[in-house]
């Protein structure tokens, strides 16, 4: 293996997500598919990775060189033909002797995902976690047994939310509350008999439960991240979530890196500042 590879990694289970989780390995012909279902990335038997509009059966786009913002290394040593999640997006392929990859310059290999979108579009993905019920609980990005509320969804009441052996409810009382497989709490957000009968999680970034008459009695203070969504963890944590896009096929630049500012000094050196008459030069 190259010196950089990850010294553990899960092979990629779940064929036919729209997500692959940080360091996982997908192999020949497993594929990703976007939510819609239109369009497939998959891994051929030829080490190519494409993605096709599954409506007209054509590949729209092809990982090699032409692509913007990645790069293609000659492959070292023997290595089978696979996809890796490590930060960036690997593509291993012994048939051409390269190995080509994202760049994203993004230093986040435990948060990384990559996900093909409804409009085709490939993205790598930071996960990031804004808020936590229990901060003492693993943060588990891309979980596929979380259970995820999006941006304007608001909670049925009663209704439980599961992932795992846990279940969200937002109760008749008004309050939320996370249960184990035993029914008993493992956290609330202490709203019951105040009148609370809407839990949303809004567009802003924020999740708020609010009383009939509108008015917010308890919130997650993560407003300003639009897009935010909201997740039960198999773990039992409560979680408010952004992805974060680092890469993507179309549609992203890198952040511009900026030059460190140059100073200059009274004698035109890059040492440090001189005296005149025990005094230094203050700024």
């Amino acid at each position: 293996m190259p010196a950089y590879y990850p010294k553990h990694t899960d092979s990629f289970v779940q064929v036919g997500a729209s997500k692959m989780p940080a360091l996982q390995t997908l192999v020949q012909g497993q594929y990703l598919l976007s939510p819609n279902g239109k369009y497939q990335l998959l891994l051929q038997d030829d080490a190519n990775l494409a993605i096709y509009d599954r409506e007209t059966g054509k590949a729209v786009w092809i990982a090699d060189g032409n692509q913007q913002y990645s790069q293609t290394v000659a492959l070292e040593g023997p290595i089978g033909m696979h996809l890796l999640t490590n930060g960036n997006i690997y593509l291993y392929d012994p048939i051409r002797g390269r190995v080509w990859s994202t760049r994203n310059l993004y230093d986040a290999i435990e948060r990384t995902q990559l996900s093909i979108q409804d409009d085709g579009n490939l993205v790598v993905l930071d996960i990031r976690a804004l808020w936590s019920s229990n901060g003492r609980l693993a943060f588990t990005p891309g979980a596929f047994d979380a259970k995820v509320l999006n941006a304007d969804q608001s909670m049925q009441i009663a209704v439980p939310y599961p992932a795992g052996e846990f279940k969200l409810i937002f109760q008749a009382d008004g309050n939320l509350v996370v249960y184990d497989r035993d029914m008993k709490a493992v956290w609330n957000a202490g709203t019951h008999n105040k009148g609370a009968t809407r839990a949303v999680m809004q567009s802003d970034g924020n999740f708020v439960i609010y009383t009939d008459a509108g008015v917010a009695i308890w919130n997650t203070g993560t407003q300003g991240n639009p897009g935010a969504y909201a997740q039960i963890q198999s773990n039992g944590a409560f979680v408010i979530v952004q992805d974060k896009p680092v890469w993507a096929r179309f549609g992203w630049a890198p952040e511009p890196v900026r030059p460190p500012r140059r100073v200059f000094y009274p004698d035109h050196s890059t040492g440090p500042l001189p005296l005149f008459g025990g005094v230094g030069w203050d700024f």
